[in-house]
């Protein structure tokens, strides 16, 4: 037991403590506790403090999932450059209409981009012409037969593009861009009359990415409008009474 106790004298006597003295109080005054300040004290919270608390904590949390960023599954992903993600027309997916569409009205003045930039010139009448068409309510690419009769009487191949041309972004109204498939026409002729009797629906609208898109369903589109107006089913549209009288 003296061994111990020696062991004990000198590790007290090493460490400057008094073995007369609890350890605990040694602590106490080898690391002193600084004073709580009196507006620091503790006083016990009132319960109608703690259900504000809650609310507040409650509302806090609320707010955060408010702000979190919705993800809608809905949004269709921003579209890339490849022309795999806007379908083709083509002969079978053609709509054919039950009552063809029937048009008369004064070439206007356009952009100038369908000979300039897409190779393929338009003339353009204005959309309100097709205002009270059911049938036509649908902004696409639409086709069917033309005339001009300043060039006599015949009747040419047409597809037509109707809506605001999105993939530019700078047209209000509604405008009917007809492409005739032909060249017994002068590059221009702004004021004079044209006939069409669209008799299909191709395509809705689309906002390409490239210029070079557009492109290549234009060409497209004209050349599957080239191909479906040479069936059977359109050949009395040829002669149609809105193209000839």
């Amino acid at each position: 037991m003296k061994l111990f106790a020696d062991e004990d004298d000198e590790w007290a006597h090493s460490h400057r403590i008094d073995p007369a003295i609890p350890m605990h109080r040694h602590f106490e005054m080898s690391h002193p506790v600084p004073a709580i300040r009196s507006s620091l004290a503790f006083q016990p919270a009132s319960p109608l403090s703690i259900v504000h608390g809650a609310c507040r904590r409650a509302v806090s949390r609320r707010a955060l999932v408010l702000k979190r960023p919705r993800r809608l599954s809905s949004v269709p992903p921003k579209r890339t450059m490849t022309n795999s993600h806007f379908k083709f027309s083509s002969v079978d997916a053609i709509e054919w209409l039950q009552k063809p569409i029937t048009v008369r009205g004064i070439v206007q003045h356009g952009f100038g981009r369908g000979s300039r930039d897409l190779g393929t010139p338009t003339a353009n009448l204005p959309g309100s012409l097709l205002d009270d068409v059911h049938d036509a309510e649908r902004d696409g690419v639409y086709l069917g037969f033309g005339r001009v009769p300043k060039y006599g009487r015949r009747v040419v191949k047409m597809v037509a593009n109707i809506g605001r041309n999105i993939t530019y972004g700078d047209v209000i109204d509604r405008v009917l861009e007809a492409y005739l498939m032909a060249d017994i026409f002068d590059p221009e002729f702004y004021g004079e009359e044209m006939r069409l009797c669209i008799i299909g629906f191709m395509r809705p609208e689309l906002k390409f990415n490239s210029l070079q898109q557009l492109i290549e369903h234009i060409q497209n589109d004209v050349k599957v409008a080239d191909a479906a107006l040479d069936l059977p089913r359109t050949e009395v549209y040829r002669t149609h009474t809105s193209l000839i009288d």
